[in-house]
């Protein structure tokens, strides 16, 4: 009579669950001990678990990755391997017995907390499912991403690799792009957030799933539930690919050869992948010496050709794998400097983009591109709209298309600067340019005649409206510092002003003397603003210690 299939053996479970008893007790303790540190501040605890989402995730990572490499250390054993896989017992339920208990060494001491954060809570105990449910699929997803890794690999220290790598998907990409491309995309804004979603420990650390607000009374400063970040479909798309990466896994392990054990990875695709991701290092890292003497392409492309034939030494046997890694690496050399002269040739015209004047609603210029530029809180860009304004902008956006082609990366960053221009056009998108400009040069004079504008060092748009809104001002120097308030606050506006119409303000000095602002505007204090130091020695002679 044939035998029942089975893809789980509760046999195996309890050896598993017995076998790291006093660690998983452990693991119990600490966590509940950690859990009664919020018994007495439960507004505390709500700004705890907004971050623990994020700054936690790691952690969460490492758990996952520790759990399978304990539960699978059999993988890795031959004596161990041969002799466990010759038991009646399907590869299936080895697979999912285990992942089984590692879900339970996670989740039991993560409930244990989150009971106790119920009781501290009270009425707002959803705050604490909200991140017993986002860490649990934060942990599905890297323990699937772990097992994957495992059956893929014939080390422990391969496995743990192949997790970083898959883990690094998006810091992966962001690099050769930066790296390779960029360089030839002039103006051209390459954003690491879009990478991030390829990079789950990254953008957990850039977004927030609950979001907390801070509030004062009169006793102290508290924090209170805010509502639900904007990002949980991430964490959903995680709960997918956590349940997807099953299938390869469960593939990967019933093909995987016994006497694989010892090689560093025993699946030919993800053989393939390092091979990739070791080659573009190598291509990365020789780039990055060749800076210390201006760079060089021919660098980049030998790199490639070396990492080729490392990578090939590495993760493969015989006695020609450095005649394959010098042909599969001239190869990739071939193909990435094939791929830069496109993209420097620019055949689609992205770097010589600019608009027309009648496409343009308004436009913005800062030191550092923000999506929210045209927002009337944010003090640290220039919005302007006027059609002459407008033909201005664009006239110095055409010199910089051209300037921006003969920066010299050999050259000082001390001798140039960056101005990013950010055009909101009638059609209701927004699309940003960045450039570097020589400092001591036509276009550096035009440019920094913008950010010496009262209105870029000040942050203001109308004069009347800034005197007359709730602003604090503060002055710094060696002998202390001091606030101020009413008809002071005014008077040393009315004199920083002057000040910066007659270009004495420079964005670049050092000094002991600066007037900050409320809105995040700092300004240094030398003796070419004779208006503002003369005020100060007579309003406040404190700050020169008389």
């Amino acid at each position: 009579m044939k035998s029942r299939t089975s893809f789980f053996n509760i046999t195996v479970l309890r050896k598993d669950l017995a076998r790291f008893l006093w660690v998983w007790m452990a693991v119990c303790a600490v966590q509940v001990l950690g859990a009664l540190n919020y018994l007495e501040d439960d507004r505390f605890l709500l700004m705890s678990l907004a971050s623990d989402l994020s700054t936690g995730v790691t952690g969460t990572a490492v758990f996952a990755l520790v759990a399978v490499l304990c539960l699978f250390g059999d993988l890795f054993s031959k004596r161990l391997c041969n002799g466990l896989h010759a038991l009646p017992v399907r590869r299936e339920a080895w697979l999912f017995t285990h992942l089984t208990a590692a879900v339970i060494f996670w989740l039991v001491p993560q409930a244990m907390r989150c009971m106790i954060y119920f009781l501290v809570l009270g009425s707002e105990w959803h705050v604490a499912l909200l991140w017993l449910l986002g860490s649990f699929v934060q942990y599905l997803f890297f323990l699937s991403l772990a097992a994957f890794c495992a059956v893929c690999a014939g080390t422990k220290f391969a496995t743990a690799a192949l997790f970083l790598m898959f883990n690094n998907v998006g810091t992966i990409c962001y690099a050769v792009v930066s790296v390779f491309y960029e360089p030839q995309l002039v103006g051209l804004i390459i954003r690491g957030d879009l990478f991030y979603l390829l990079a789950p420990t990254m953008f957990f650390n850039a977004n927030e799933l609950i979001l907390t607000r801070f509030v004062n009374n009169e006793f102290m400063g508290l924090y209170e539930y805010a509502g639900m970040g904007d990002c949980w479909w991430y964490v959903g798309v995680l709960g997918a690919a956590a349940l997807l990466l099953v299938v390869p896994t469960v593939l990967v392990y019933r093909r995987r050869r016994l006497e694989c054990i010892g090689e560093l990875v025993a699946c030919a695709p993800v053989r393939a992948i390092t091979w990739g991701v070791l080659t573009l290092f190598g291509g990365i890292s020789a780039y990055a010496f060749s800076m210390l003497i201006g760079g060089s392409i021919v660098a980049l492309l030998g790199g490639l050709v070396l990492g080729g034939m490392i990578g090939e030494l590495i993760l493969t046997r015989g006695k020609k794998r450095i005649r394959r890694g010098l042909i599969k690496g001239t190869t990739m050399a071939a193909v990435v400097g094939v791929s830069i002269l496109v993209v420097s040739l620019d055949p689609l015209g992205v770097t010589r983009w600019k608009p027309s004047v009648d496409e343009v609603e308004s436009f913005a210029v800062a030191n550092y591109y923000y999506s929210g530029a045209f927002e009337e809180d944010w003090h640290e860009s220039l919005v302007y709209q006027e059609p002459d304004e407008v033909r201005e902008i664009l006239r110095i956006h055409d010199l910089l298309i051209q300037e921006g082609t003969k920066v010299s990366i050999t050259a000082g960053w001390e001798e140039y600067d960056e101005i990013y221009i950010i055009y909101k056009l009638t059609d209701g998108t927004e699309k940003a340019r960045r450039y570097y400009y020589p400092l001591n040069s036509d276009i550096g004079r035009k440019v920094e005649s913008m950010w010496s504008s009262p209105e870029y060092l000040l942050g203001y748009e109308n004069w009347e409206d800034f005197l007359n809104q709730d602003l604090e001002v503060y002055v710094d120097s060696d002998y202390g510092s001091w606030t101020l308030d009413g008809d002071q606050t005014k008077e040393i506006l009315e004199a920083l002003k002057t000040d910066c119409e007659k270009g004495a303000v420079d964005r670049y000095a050092e000094s002991t003397i600066y007037v900050g602002l409320s809105n995040g505007k700092s300004i240094c204090i030398t003796p070419k603003c004779r208006t503002t130091t003369a005020w100060l020695k007579v309003n406040l002679p404190e700050v020169y210690g008389d």
